[in-house]
């Protein structure tokens, strides 16, 4: 079974593409497209390298500043072609799911997620 089909809880697709980046390195790692209490999607130009661990930062843009950036580590399950042939997609797991995390994925699905809840 893949990484997708394990999947405990329905993705929620954003409305709002968010930029991420690498908290070591402060390069960027692609754009948050969808996420649940338990992992998430990105996009990039670049391959994610499956099983490795990244220290990522969610970064609303200036657009947004009353929202703070989240700090995850994040694990990445699969990479593959996303539907535009330029891009890859992959699906991570949250490393450390703290009350902290849960309270700030949900407060991200609140503000950028078509179905809210």
């Amino acid at each position: 079974m893949s990484g997708k089909e394990q999947r405990k809880s329905e993705r929620k697709n954003l409305i709002y593409y968010l930029p991420v980046i690498d908290r070591v390195s402060g390069q960027p790692l692609g754009n948050l497209v969808n996420l649940t209490q338990e992992g998430i999607m990105l996009v990039d130009q670049h391959r994610y390298e499956v099983g490795n661990v990244y220290r990522i930062r969610i970064t609303p843009s200036d657009e947004f500043p009353e929202l703070a950036p989240v700090d995850l580590d994040v694990k990445c399950h699969w990479c593959e072609p996303d539907t535009n042939p330029v891009l890859w997609a992959g699906g991570f797991e949250l490393m450390t799911i703290t009350e902290a995390t849960f309270t700030a994925i949900n407060h991200l699905i609140d503000e950028f997620c078509f179905s809210g809840k």
